[in-house]
C-alpha cells in the first residue's frame, strides 16, 4: 500500500512536469515527431484508399508507433495536447513498469521505495523522445512477466522492445537466445520462442508489403554517423564549423571536409581509416561520460555489486545476465556509428537498479530482513536521488530532448 501512494505520488509531480512542457509535438526532423503516426485508414480526393505502417528505421520504430496511433484511435488527443498525452503515456508505463519489476525482485520494502525514488529524481520519465520510454517500458515488462513465470506475455514484450529502434532487434533477439537457453522446461523455451517470433514477423510483414526493403532497414547508419561525427568536430573545431555552417543540423559541409565523395559508413571506414579513428575516439569518450551521467551514484554500487558475487540462484543469474548483456548488445552500435547519448542507457536505468540490488543480495527470493547492509545501501540511495534531484533532474526537465 505504501509503495503504491508512492508511486501514485511520484507520478504526479512528474506529470506537473510534463504539462509545462509544450502541448504541440515538434514536426519532423525531430525524433518525437514519432506521435503524428496516424492508423486511421483515409480515402483521398482521388478515390484511393490511404493507411500509413511505421517504419522500423523511423525514430520510434513500429512498436512505439503503433502504441502512440492505437492510443490517439482510443482518445483522439488534439495536435495542441499531443505531446502531454504522448509524454504522460510514456511516463506512466516507464514508472509502472519499474514498480512491478521491483516488487517481483527486491525483498527489503524501503530498498524498493528509496529505489523508485531514485528513478524518478533521475528525471529519465521526462525525456523526449519518448519513444526510450516505451522501449524501456516494453524492456522491464519483459523482465517483470519474466520473473512472474509468463513466457507468452514476456516474449510479446520483449518483440515490442526489439521493434521499437531498429538498433534494438538484434539485443532483443540475443536476449531471447540467452533466456531460451538458460530455461530447462522445454514447453516455456517452446512457447517463448513462438510468441517472439510471431510477433515480430506479424508486426514486419505490413512494413514490408508496403515499402520493401526500406520499411524494415533503410539505412540511417550514414546519416546517424553524418550528424554525431559532425557535433564532435565542432566541438573541437568551433570557428571552422561556424565558417563552414556546418553541425548537427548540416552535417554535410562537415563531412565533405572530412570524408569527401563518402555516400556510406563502409565509405568512411574504408577511405579514411585515421579520420575516423580520431572521432571514434572522441565518440567513445563522450559515451564513457554520458554513461557514468546516466548511472549516476548507481555506477558505485554495480561496482560493488559485480565485485561482491552474492549468492543467487538460477532465475536471479539470469535477470542479471540478460540485462547487463541486452543493455551491452544495444549500445554497442551506438559505438561505431554515433556516440551514446544518456537517452540510450535511460531505457535500462530501472532494470540496471534492480539488479544491482539483486546481486547485492536483495533478492525478492532470498533476503527478507533489514539489516546494517540494507541501511548502508539504503542511505546511498537516498543520497543518489537527492544528487540526481538537484543536479540532474532540472536539467532534464528544462530540456528533455537535450539528452
Amino acid at each position: 500500500m505504501l509503495e503504491a501512494i508512492v508511486l501514485l505520488l511520484l507520478l504526479v509531480v512528474l506529470a506537473s512536469f510534463v504539462v509545462r512542457g509544450d502541448g504541440m509535438a515538434p514536426t519532423h526532423p525531430m525524433d518525437q515527431a514519432f506521435v503524428y503516426t496516424d492508423l486511421r485508414i483515409t480515402k483521398s480526393d482521388a478515390g484511393t484508399w490511404r493507411f500509413e505502417y511505421p517504419h522500423l528505421q523511423y525514430s520510434g520504430g513500429i512498436s512505439s508507433s503503433l502504441l502512440i496511433g492505437a492510443y490517439k484511435l482510443l482518445v483522439s488527443p488534439s495536435n495542441e495536447t499531443l505531446n502531454w498525452h504522448a509524454r504522460l503515456l510514456g511516463c506512466s508505463l516507464f514508472f509502472i513498469a519499474s514498480f512491478a519489476l521491483l516488487q517481483v525482485s527486491v525483498a527489503p520494502r524501503i530498498l524498493r521505495v528509496l529505489s523508485l525514488t531514485v528513478i524518478a529524481t533521475s528525471g529519465f520519465a521526462l525525456l523526449e523522445p519518448t519513444s526510450e520510454l516505451y522501449a524501456a517500458a516494453y524492456f522491464t515488462g519483459f523482465l517483470y512477466f519474466m520473473r512472474s513465470d509468463a513466457p507468452w506475455s514476456a516474449a510479446v514484450l520483449l518483440a515490442l522492445f526489439g521493434l521499437a529502434k531498429v538498433e534494438l532487434l538484434l539485443a532483443s533477439a540475443l536476449c531471447l537466445a540467452v533466456w531460451v537457453a538458460t530455461e530447462r522446461d522445454t514447453k516455456v523455451r517452446l512457447s517463448a520462442a513462438a510468441a517472439y517470433l510471431a510477433c515480430v514477423v506479424a508486426l514486419c510483414l505490413p512494413a514490408l508489403y508496403l515499402y520493401g526493403r526500406d520499411g524494415l532497414l533503410g539505412g540511417r547508419a550514414f546519416s546517424a554517423l553524418s550528424q554525431h561525427f559532425a557535433e564532435l568536430y565542432c566541438g573541437i573545431n568551433p570557428m571552422q564549423c561556424a565558417a563552414l555552417g556546418g553541425g548537427w543540423d548540416n552535417p554535410n559541409p562537415i563531412v565533405e571536409l572530412l570524408f569527401p565523395g563518402a555516400a556510406s559508413v563502409a565509405d568512411v571506414i574504408l577511405h579514411y581509416p585515421a579520420q575516423y579513428t580520431r572521432l571514434l575516439a572522441l565518440g567513445f569518450r563522450e559515451s564513457f561520460e554520458n554513461i557514468l551521467i546516466a548511472l549516476n551514484g548507481t555506477v558505485f554500487l554495480l561496482a560493488i555489486a559485480l565485485s561482491s558475487r552474492s549468492t543467487m540462484d538460477a532465475s536471479d543469474r539470469r535477470l542479471c545476465t540478460l540485462v547487463l548483456l541486452t543493455t551491452a548488445a544495444s549500445l554497442l552500435p551506438a559505438l561505431f556509428v554515433a556516440f551514446v547519448h544518456i537517452r540510450y542507457v535511460a531505457r535500462f536505468s530501472p532494470a540496471i537498479l534492480v539488479v544491482t540490488l539483486v546481486m547485492l543480495g536483495f533478492s525478492g527470493k532470498h533476503q527478507t530482513r533489514v539489516n546494517w547492509i540494507s541501511m548502508a545501501v539504503a542511505a546511498t540511495l537516498g543520497i543518489i536521488a537527492t544528487m540526481q534531484a538537484l543536479l540532474l533532474f532540472p536539467r532534464i526537465a528544462a530540456s528533455p530532448h537535450g539528452f
